[in-house]
């Protein structure tokens, strides 16, 4: 790439610039991922049903209304029950690498649905279907 600068100071000037431009660029992007991410300590359960000793939950992230289905996601827990569920101050809607989780945080879902009323009854299908 050949510089095309008229000066040294032009050219400082000009990188100063890009690498402003490019910070920024940076924040955009981290807080757009921000926003696409929900926060597991700040959620509301909307929906809740205990199927053949297995737990169905709907539930909201409010920071998350860039999220699909504007934050909200159907988890099926296999082997919960909602006393158990009541405890939970941290629910990760993400899979990970099934582990002893803190007692006030929920385990990896066993499966996740589409916030729709097809979502909803496909989880209940399974975990009617799933003894654990």
């Amino acid at each position: 790439m050949t510089c095309r600068c008229s000066s040294s100071t032009e050219h400082a000037q000009r990188a100063r610039d890009q690498k402003a431009y490019t910070r920024s660029l940076e924040r955009e992007q981290k807080k757009k991922e921000r926003q696409q991410t929900p926060d597991n300590t700040k959620f509301q359960i909307l929906r809740t049903e205990e199927l053949a000793g297995n737990l169905i939950l709907e539930v909201l992230y409010p920071n998350c209304s860039d999220c699909s289905y504007e934050g909200r996601k159907v988890m099926v827990f296999f082997g919960l029950s909602l006393q158990e569920a009541i405890l939970w101050r941290k629910i990760d809607p993400h899979f990970r690498a099934p582990q002893a989780p803190e007692p006030h945080e929920a385990p990896s879902p066993a499966a996740r649905f589409p916030a729709t009323t097809e979502g909803w009854s496909a989880a209940c299908q399974m975990a009617a279907s799933s003894q654990f």
